[in-house]
């Protein structure tokens, strides 16, 4: 947990130092906190490209927990979601990013030039407590994966974006993941 935030300024500094924050972006304060929502650059704009699957993400301005929407939920639906969930514990679609609640430990088990798959096991932080192990497979070529669980999304954007960094594809590694992952 952080100290509480008191302006746009220190919870745009928060996200950069914690979790990172997209290149074009708005933030709108609300009454728990702030909304991030990511913009199209002025490239993409012009090219009529908008960000499929880029998520709302909402800084918790006494906590400083930081939570995720998909891009399914408006940053309206977002912002309600998660004052409904402060002040009355709703369920809410969000998920908690930050700080980190999962360890997720990674090896590669095979490659071939199509498919690779990974052998998982997922640690609760806060309990220490194993979760049951899974293989998890990437089409290389299509960026399909499965199973298609929280766990399995955070592997899958860590392989892909060391593949993307690096041009390999990762062997292992340590993951730090959200709550339910």
């Amino acid at each position: 947990m952080s100290a509480p935030l008191h302006s746009t300024e220190e919870a745009i500094d928060y996200l950069t130092r914690t979790v990172g924050i997209y290149p074009h972006f708005d933030i709108d304060h609300f009454e728990h906190g702030w909304l991030v929502v990511p913009c199209p650059s002025p490239e993409e704009e012009a090219a009529g490209v908008w960000m499929l699957g880029y998520t709302q993400r909402i800084v918790d301005a006494r906590t400083g927990v930081i939570t995720e929407f998909g891009s399914s939920a408006s940053p309206t639906e977002a912002v309600r979601q998660y004052s409904a969930f402060v002040e009355d514990g709703t369920p809410m679609s969000g998920i908690q990013i930050y700080p980190h609640r999962t360890e997720i430990h990674v090896h590669r088990l095979e490659e071939t030039p199509t498919v690779i798959e990974y052998f998982t096991q997922v640690r609760d932080i806060g309990s220490g407590e194993p979760q049951p192990a899974f293989i998890l497979t990437i089409n290389k070529q299509t960026r399909h994966f499965e199973p298609t669980d929280a766990a399995s999304r955070t592997i899958f954007d860590w392989a892909t974006t060391s593949f993307e960094t690096d041009r390999m594809w990762p062997t292992s590694g340590t993951v730090l993941g959200p709550l339910g992952a």
